[in-house]
């Protein structure tokens, strides 16, 4: 169960890495709007060339630490809510 855990979290701070790269593309308007899409780029290149311990926990059936699942999921959370709150507060300036 907590390899499940540590997969879904590491789902959803790929795809808020995602997100923030949208949003800086949205409401940065200099030179380094693309970098962090590319630094993403890299990151998701390299999780699939060097597995994450969770991946590579899922894929050999042992099971991922419950301490190290929590952790993963409440940073992936927090970064998301992050960026949703900083959604919130760019979009109401603009």
């Amino acid at each position: 169960m907590s390899t499940w855990i540590g997969l879904l979290a590491l789902i959803i701070y790929a795809a808020t890495l995602g997100g923030v790269c949208v949003m800086v593309w949205r409401y940065y308007r200099g030179f380094g709007r693309c970098l962090p899409a590319l630094a993403t780029a890299v990151y998701y290149v390299l999780l699939v060339i060097a597995p994450a311990p969770v991946g590579q926990a899922m894929r050999d059936g042992i099971p991922y630490p419950w301490g190290d699942a929590a952790r993963n999921s409440a940073s992936a959370l927090a970064l998301l809510s992050g960026l949703v709150l900083l959604h919130r507060v760019l979009k109401e300036r603009k």
